[in-house]
């Protein structure tokens, strides 16, 4: 402390200066700025604004580099204000000391917090400074920044660089490097980062930033899908060989994809995939499918040849084979010469519907009929190959219900063919009735069993002479006149 003593030079002059006299020539002086002084709070004292700045340094350097203004307005003994304003001035001309929260804090402190950084840094591998802020109590931005302009100095490690506010050790970094190429190396499916992240516990932005390394050198074989984000997935190369090896097999033997099967095989957007991959091929793209150029071309024959012959066909049943539930084919525009000249273009739009199971249903039973001697089988398969015939539809039905499929049929079948099949049932009933009578005469020795014998022959023989009849219902049958009125 400075004490402000006024001395006159003569020695009588002392004693006729009271320190109220003393107190008011200070006061004067300092109300017209000749004396630039503070008096401290007891008012007992006047210091010089010199004085507060040297208490101040030395009061920083007593607490080890870090004191709060308000610590130090005591000691200093002044007004808050003026140790405020000194301390401000000192923060201006001494780059070293920063004025922080209403701390002095100076280069000396600073180092010494960045030596323990090190330390627990080397001990755990890593330090976050949301976690240092809370035991320093210093706010983030200015801790930051303070201990990443010494790492290399004196902190031993590397800042995230997405992340400043996480700093790392090179061991730390090498050991998790490690683990993140074995478990994505081990990877055979496409899987979520995020995923990995929670099992694993692996620090999220290191791990992107070490998985982009990996797979840009070429040490992980695979791609990482959606960025830094929640939804990155990855993806290894030996499933997307698989994958498209796979769409490639697929294409080539069948001619067409199906966008519900890539899905289930795990292709988010079968569309966009397809056609990146396959921007070659000239694929027709639906509803729920695309077609190869082989079906167009298939299509476009049969119509070709039904114009021609002047007959129709079943484009369903061209493409027995094409497993889509609901496909929309469009026959462009065709000149042709061979029919009348209003036939100028062909727009079609059928729905093609599974239809293999039931063709070869109905290739066996007509190869079942073709074959078959017995009158009420071949009665059975010709009642059941109407109905799909007409109905187009697949029936599985006992011999019983003939006679109701009969009844069904009747308002699709012409009269001729509906008697026919009546008369037909009316006989191998009568057959199979007198067949049973004629066992009972034998097993009792009735009399009476050869005008019975004589009567089954001749339902037998007019069986047989309906037989080919009844077969050619649905073996060869035959169309509606078109000549006809």
């Amino acid at each position: 402390m400075l004490l402000l003593c006024f001395s006159f030079c003569l020695d009588v002059l002392v004693f006729s200066l009271s320190e109220r006299n003393c107190i008011e020539i200070v006061t004067k002086l300092v109300q017209e700025k000749k004396l630039d002084v503070v008096h401290t709070l007891d008012g007992k004292e006047y210091i010089t604004p010199a004085q507060i700045v040297r208490e101040i340094h030395d009061e920083l350097y007593t607490h080890g580099g870090r004191i709060n203004i308000v610590e130090l307005q005591k000691l200093i003994n002044v007004d808050l204000v003026h140790v405020e304003s000194r301390a401000i001035e000192v923060s201006k001309q001494d780059r070293g000391t920063h004025l922080i929260l209403g701390q002095l804090i100076d280069e000396k402190y600073l180092d010494q917090l960045a030596e323990e950084v090190n330390d627990k840094l080397q001990e755990v591998g890593q330090v976050n400074t949301a976690e240092l802020c809370k035991t320093y109590d210093l706010p983030g931005d200015f801790l930051t920044q303070e201990l990443c302009g010494r790492v290399g100095r004196i902190i031993d490690g590397q800042v995230d660089e997405f992340n400043r506010g996480v700093i790392f050790t090179q061991a730390f970094i090498c050991r998790q490097t490690a683990r993140i190429r074995g478990v994505f190396s081990a990877l055979t499916r496409p899987t979520p980062v995020s995923a990995l992240i929670s099992v694993f516990g692996f620090h999220e932005n290191l791990l992107y930033s070490v998985l982009e390394e990996l797979v840009n050198s070429g040490r992980l074989k695979g791609t990482v899908v959606g960025g830094r984000q929640d939804k990155a997935v990855y993806i290894p190369e030996i499933y997307s060989r698989t994958q498209n090896a796979w769409v490639d097999s697929f294409l080539k033997q069948n001619g067409y994809l199906e966008f519900e099967a890539l899905t289930r095989l795990g292709i988010p957007d079968p569309v966009s995939y397809i056609k990146k991959r396959l921007k070659s091929s000239k694929l027709l793209f639906l509803r729920s499918a695309c077609v190869g150029p082989e079906i167009i071309a298939q299509l476009e024959a049969s119509v070709e040849e039904a114009i021609s012959s002047q007959t129709w066909v079943d484009l369903q049943l061209s493409l027995v084979y094409v497993r889509f539930t609901v496909i929309h084919i469009q026959l462009w525009k065709k000149e042709t010469t061979s029919v009348s000249e209003s036939v100028s273009l062909i727009s079609l739009s059928v729905f093609v519907c599974f239809r293999q199971a039931l063709l070869l249903h109905k290739q066996a039973l007509l190869e079942q009929l073709n074959v078959a001697e017995d009158p009420a089988l071949i009665l059975h398969l010709t009642s059941v190959l109407l109905f799909q015939n007409l109905m187009h539809c697949m029936l599985h039905a006992p011999g019983r219900c003939v006679p109701n499929i009969i009844g069904t049929l009747q308002p699709k079948l012409s009269e001729d063919q509906y008697k026919l099949l009546v008369q037909y049932q009316g006989l191998v009933v009568k057959r199979l009735v007198q067949s049973h009578s004629q066992e009972k005469k034998a097993d009792g020795a009735e009399q009476g069993g050869e005008d019975s014998s004589a009567e089954l022959e001749s339902v037998l023989k007019e069986l047989n002479s309906l037989s080919g009849t009844i077969k050619e219902l649905v073996l060869n049958p035959r169309k509606p006149s078109t000549t006809e009125d």
